[in-house]
Parts: structure tokens; C-alpha cells; sequence
């Protein structure tokens, strides 16, 4: 989950959300970039864009599935 708090809120709402996550045992991802407002500059733009790439591809990776015997057979 990726959270990017407006301007007008403050850090302290964004810090009782992460006390609350932990609390309930969630797996969450959090980036926050302080010094942006609505808006991320092109550099925080990039930085999300690899992140959540890195993040999907982890994802859809394939995992090494054990091939059964049968399998193994028709591939010989």
C-alpha cells in the first residue's frame, strides 16, 4: 500500500496510521516524500514508478514449481 498524505494533513495522522498497521500485524509498504506537495516532482515520480515496478515484478515472478514425475517423463 502505498500512501501519500495530501499537504494540509499532518505527519502525525500519517504516523497513527503506521502505529495502527503494525498493531494489527498488516504487511504494508509506506514511501513518503516530505518535501513534495500534490504533486511529485519528476525525480519522486521516477523513484515511485521503479518501486512499484520492482514490486510487481517480485510479484509475477515464477516460482520453481516441482515437476511431477509424469512430466518429467513426457519431457524425456
Amino acid at each position: 500500500m502505498f500512501v501519500f498524505p495530501p499537504a494540509n494533513i499532518h505527519f502525525q495522522h500519517t504516523a497513527e496510521l503506521i502505529k495502527n498497521l503494525v498493531k494489527v500485524g498488516a504487511n504494508y509498504t509506506l514511501q513518503i516524500y516530505p518535501d513534495e506537495g500534490h504533486f511529485l516532482s519528476k525525480s519522486s515520480g521516477r523513484h515511485v514508478a521503479a518501486t512499484l515496478s520492482s514490486y510487481f515484478k517480485s510479484c509475477l515472478q515464477e516460482e520453481g514449481l516441482p515437476i511431477s514425475e509424469e512430466e518429467e517423463e513426457e519431457e524425456e
